[in-house]
């Protein structure tokens, strides 16, 4: 055979591959073939070029190291094919979740090897894109250099950020924070189910300002907050700058944080994620300096910990799973970090079991951390699953199944929990109860259990889901805050039509809304790890590993199907994620 007609049959054969991804997309993508006369092209032809690539990769030069990086493509190849068509099986609207067919399994074979080229493509950019140059000496910034670089970057954001204080001033302002007000103000008593360290701050603002006005306390607050999250990410760009990122991109990451309305709206977000993202992204920051010096910063470590611990009521499991992997990968200084995290948790024991119950604090319901095994029992009792007898009075008792199946929605358990005719003392009462019967109901449910925990964490790993990103503005509330657009009282013109046009921009606008999926910020995440592990580099991994944690506990409590706000950090993080993926391979 001549090497004219091997060329034809390798064309032709990318092109059958390209044409089988096309037409699995369209399907998985409700488009079907008709009626899309702009997209199966478009994909067609990113699928031939793909194939095209990569096929040069084996029979050039680079044929070795594509064959290694099919150990890691591979893998997360088929984890993205298997997650593109279940998840193109759940229809939120409808609330249904459709029917696996033969042909489900073929578009993940078609679409198996698509993905994993695009994942070898990208291992192979690794060496030819770098973000980095030359290594600087820490001592090449000065402490006062770094204040000087930080006031100016955060300058630049805050009068970015301006605009979207003034409009909805005192900020974003939704339900959870009206009941930690509530609590504050005494109308109800203070428990965890919001974090008690973010309650009490509210409290210090309304004790210090609240006696004028709440939505002076709240607004004042919010700028405080906000001053507060641009130091924060100013400390991102410099730590950028002092590992020798490439300066273009220290400023597209500055233009970064200072444009994108997502950014913008949750610096004057008055929500608790806020100050728990804050304490992540200097976690992360301080992980990536323990993992790459001789030196590690064991105080920083040891606050930066018990503060993620006290901020978010599942950071308690972030911390914990990075201090096992600290202590396997980090073993000249395990001896330290046993006292570090031995330290932090005694505090963070004494914190909520001494100091807690001594000023009246109760704990929260069992029902709050309970949210994957409720949704799953309402799911069933809502596509009538078999429910066995003796279990029916119990079940009714908790929430009488015709309210069941008038008021749940799948992926959204809070319908079931919060609603009216929802009795959580049943549950409460006995925990272990209701664990056991959602235990002896998982054999016969078994497909509605999976349905459900598909429809409730959807969000997190399917791609192309998408929500809310922030409350705008006050919500309404009976406790007298109300909103201020202040830019409309002294001009007369409001700027809210267009910030609200561009956060909905952000959110839809092809390429720029990936970055805000959390399911494209997770696999950012892994992708960062196994650049890691390709590059030798197994104890960088534990850097990764508060973001890993982060996922998992969403994946294991999460109450509602796409919350933007669980995974805020890593998107924060972006910057970083980028510089270090395509960072020099050189040893760190």
């Amino acid at each position: 055979m001549t090497q004219k007609n091997r060329q034809i049959i390798k064309y032709v054969l990318m092109a059958l591959m390209a044409f089988a991804v096309s037409v699995s997309i369209a399907q998985i993508s409700d488009y079907g073939i008709t009626g899309i006369e702009l997209m199966l092209p478009c994909v067609f032809a990113l699928s031939f070029v793909v194939y095209n690539r990569t096929s040069k990769l084996f029979l050039g030069d680079y044929a070795v190291r594509a064959r290694k990086d099919l150990r890691f493509a591979i893998p997360l190849g088929v984890v993205m094919a298997l997650g593109s068509v279940i998840g193109s099986k759940i229809d939120l609207d409808e609330r249904v979740f459709g029917s696996v067919g033969a042909a489900d399994f073929i578009y993940v074979i078609f679409l198996i090897p698509f993905f994993t080229s695009i994942l070898l493509l990208l291992f192979f950019s690794l060496g030819a894109v770098t973000l980095t140059g030359t290594a600087q000496k820490d001592d090449s910034f000065s402490k006062s250099k770094i204040i000087k670089k930080c006031a100016c970057y955060m300058a630049v954001m805050l009068v970015c950020w301006l605009p979207y204080f003034l409009t909805y001033f005192p900020g974003g302002i939704g339900s959870d924070d009206f009941e930690s007000i509530s609590m504050c103000l005494g109308i109800i008593p203070w428990t965890n189910h919001h974090p008690v360290f973010f309650t009490a701050l509210i409290n210090v603002f309304i004790k210090l300002f609240g006696n004028s006005s709440l939505t002076l306390a709240l607004g004042i607050m919010t700028g405080c907050q906000m001053i507060l999250f641009s130091f924060v990410l100013s400390l991102i760009l410099v730590w950028l700058e002092k590992r020798s990122v490439k300066k273009g991109f220290v400023y597209t990451a500055l233009g970064f944080f200072c444009v994108h309305p997502i950014i913008a709206m949750y610096s004057i977000y008055l929500t608790k994620d806020i100050p728990f993202a804050m304490a992540v992204i200097l976690l992360v920051l301080c992980l990536y300096d323990i993992c790459t010096s001789q030196k590690p910063r064991y105080v920083a470590l040891a606050v930066l910990s018990l503060l993620t611990m006290i901020t978010r009521n599942n950071g308690a499991f972030m911390v914990g799973a990075m201090a096992v992997f600290l202590l396997v990968y980090l073993k000249e200084h395990r001896k330290q970090l046993v006292i570090v995290f031995f330290i932090v948790f005694l505090v963070n024991a004494l914190y909520k079991n001494v100091l807690w119950p001594a000023v009246g604090i109760e704990k929260q319901s069992f029902v709050e951390s309970a949210s994957i095994p409720l949704t799953q029992v309402a799911y069933t009792i809502y596509t009538d699953g078999t429910i066995d007898p003796e279990y029916r009075e119990y079940l009714e008792s908790i929430m009488p199944f015709d309210e069941v199946k008038k008021n749940f929605l799948p992926g959204y358990v809070d319908t079931y929990k919060f609603d009216d005719s929802f009795d959580a003392s049943v549950i409460d009462d006995d925990p272990g109860r209701f664990i056991k019967i959602w235990f002896n109901l998982l054999g016969r449910n078994f497909g509605c259990y999976v349905e459900a925990y598909l429809f409730e964490t959807c969000g997190y790993w399917h791609y192309g889901i998408t929500n809310t990103v922030a409350t705008e503005g006050v919500q309404p509330n009976s406790l007298g805050i109300t909103g201020v657009d202040v830019i409309d009282s002294v001009t007369g013109h409001s700027l809210k039509g267009i910030l609200e046009e561009l956060v909905l921009i952000a959110r839809k606008l092809p390429l720029l809304c990936m970055l805000s999926q959390m399911a494209i910020e997770f696999l950012a995440v892994i992708l960062l790890i196994l650049r890691y592990l390709r590059a030798g580099k197994k104890n960088m991994v534990c850097t990764m590993i508060p973001f890993v944690a982060l996922w998992l506990s969403v994946m294991l409590a999460t109450p509602a199907y796409c919350l933007f706000r669980y995974m805020c950090p890593v998107f924060f993080m972006w910057p970083v994620l980028i510089a270090q993926f395509f960072a020099n391979t050189r040893k760190e």
